[in-house]
């Protein structure tokens, strides 16, 4: 997936421009808190986050790190990874 993202990158870079290039094509809309959608699909959406914490394989996968610190450091680096996948 990374690599995936390391390739198209510069491919959209050339097709669309700058990432200020990209907002500015974008319709007014998609820039709002709620990006246009409705409560109904917020909450959608919502659910389906949370899901993440309600997983049991995401319990098992922290109760199995060495320490809590190894827990705590994989959970922030994966939030990292996650938060850079979702902009």
């Amino acid at each position: 997936m990374f690599a995936g993202f390391a390739l198209i990158i510069p491919f959209a870079w050339h097709a669309v421009g700058s990432p200020a290039a990209m907002i500015g094509k974008l319709p007014p809309g998609h820039m709002s808190w709620t990006g246009g959608l409705s409560p109904a699909q917020l909450i959608g959406w919502w659910l389906i986050a949370v899901w993440t914490i309600v997983d049991p394989s995401f319990h098992q996968r922290c109760g199995a790190a060495a320490t809590p610190g190894i827990a705590r450091r994989g959970i922030l680096i994966s939030i990292g990874f996650w938060a850079v996948f979702d902009l």
